[in-house]
């Protein structure tokens, strides 16, 4: 899962378009170019530290309770913090359009049969004989 995001921040709409000379030359990441994709995940990295340390950031709504460390382990900024992403803004502002209340939205609800792939052990009883008899 992880491997098939960081292919798709290699798309132009994600905002982290690689330069022709592959994986290891210059990126760009929200209109900032890096000269590789260590540089970029390493300056990230200190300001998403920054926040961190600001005091009324950690009294956000669902916010871990977990170190420092912890949370900057597991980010990869500014596509995933282990904490309410304090890059969503940058990223709507270079990504993002403004609302044209002229543009026609034209999307059918979805409808369809959702009967199908109940025949799996949760559905058919064969699983609660199973728990009975441990």
């Amino acid at each position: 899962m992880v491997a098939a995001f960081r292919e798709l921040r290699g798309w132009g709409w994600l905002g982290g378009a690689r330069a022709a000379a592959g994986a290891g030359g210059p990126v760009e990441c929200l209109g900032r170019r890096f000269p590789d994709e260590g540089a970029r995940r390493d300056w990230y990295l200190a300001r998403l530290a920054e926040k961190l340390r600001e005091p009324g950031f950690r009294d956000q709504p669902g916010f871990p309770q977990a170190d420092d460390a912890t949370i900057l382990r597991l980010s990869d900024p500014p596509w995933f913090t282990a904490c309410p992403n304090p890059f969503l803004g940058e990223f709507v502002a270079h990504v993002g359009r403004p609302h044209d209340p002229d543009d026609v939205y034209d999307a059918l609800s979805y409808a369809d049969d959702v009967a199908e792939g109940k025949t799996g052990l949760s559905y058919s009883g064969e699983e609660l004989v199973f728990i009975m008899l441990h």
